[in-house]
């Protein structure tokens, strides 16, 4: 049987049942009005579309993007990031996610103009995404944890850690090509949200000189803690491998088990102990051509986990 049903755009009275038919059908059960508010509407690049399809009256899924400038390609480009997709299970298999996904997709081609699709999809939404929306497969960088280090205990600490991102020195902000830019106002949207303790923020000097800040986020597994390398603040290169010692060490003094971070082309191999994983996350990209699409799955993207929305 056919089902009647439309696509709109989610307002704020709709955040309730949103919070709900997530909490219901396996979807973000942090999906309510404070999360959708601080994600969504108060993401400095003001660049957001969110959709709902009811059947009836009864909201029966929901897509969204947040959308980023990147510098891909050595060219700045806006890249909606597909997040928080869901229909429920009384409606799956039935084509209205296709529809939903489709309609979010045009308008922000339309309204946002955005030049490319970035998302981190799960094992039950890849397929779809390759199949029936063009997308292709990226490179995900290789994801390393490096293991609580005994050695650390002995090893010279040149961070100090501090109370809050106002001590940042905003200015050492480096974006890099095939990344996420970022600003000021960015970090103070990203960061602003977490409890007490949660976040973690080393600032790191060497020889007199300030090097650059991380980032780092508190996490348990099976009630193992461990750190999370969610962002750096470098002015240059050549600091990169001291920031990361500077992290290993930090995660060793302060007893967590390791430090989970994505790899970068600006490492210089110096070696950690710890284990190596591929292909942890699926990486898909779509352009606004088949030609930009072959393009940016060829790359190879320079991604902390800070720009992930799972953590």
């Amino acid at each position: 049987m056919q089902l009647n049903y439309n696509i709109s755009e989610i307002s704020s009275a709709d955040y309730e049942q949103i919070e709900q038919l997530a909490k219901c059908n396996g979807g973000n059960v942090n999906l309510n009005a404070s999360y959708i508010n601080h994600w969504y509407n108060e993401n400095p690049s003001r660049s957001v579309l969110l959709y709902k399809v009811c059947v009836g009256d009864v909201i029966e899924g929901y897509a969204t993007t947040n959308n980023f400038e990147y510098t891909l390609l050595q060219n700045k480009m806006l890249a909606a990031m597909p997040q928080n997709l869901l229909t429920s299970k009384r409606i799956r298999g039935r084509g209205l996610f296709g529809e939903l996904y489709k309609k979010l997709e045009a308008e922000n081609h339309t309204r946002h103009k955005v030049d490319c699709f970035i998302v981190f999809s799960n094992a039950m939404s890849t397929p779809i995404f390759l199949k029936k929306f063009d997308y292709l497969k990226a490179q995900c960088p290789l994801v390393y944890f490096y293991f609580f280090n005994p050695v650390n205990l002995l090893k010279q600490n040149r961070y100090r850690e501090l109370s809050s991102l106002t001590e940042i020195d905003f200015n050492l902000i480096r974006n890099k090509n095939n990344g996420l830019i970022k600003s000021e106002a960015y970090f103070n949207w990203r960061y602003s949200n977490y409890t007490p303790k949660t976040i973690r923020i080393i600032s790191i000097v060497k020889d007199g000189v300030q090097i650059g800040y991380a980032i780092l986020k508190s996490h348990k597994k099976k009630g193992i803690p461990f750190l999370v390398l969610m962002d750096l603040i470098y002015p240059e290169e050549s600091y990169y491998d001291e920031l990361i010692t500077q992290c290993c060490i930090y995660a060793t003094k302060n007893f967590f088990s390791g430090i989970l971070l994505f790899e970068s082309s600006e490492s210089s191999n110096k070696k950690h102990w710890g284990i190596t994983m591929k292909d942890r996350f699926n990486l898909l990209v779509k352009g606004k051509s088949p030609e930009l699409t072959n393009s940016l799955s060829k790359i190879k993207y320079s991604f902390l986990f800070g720009d992930l929305d799972i953590l």
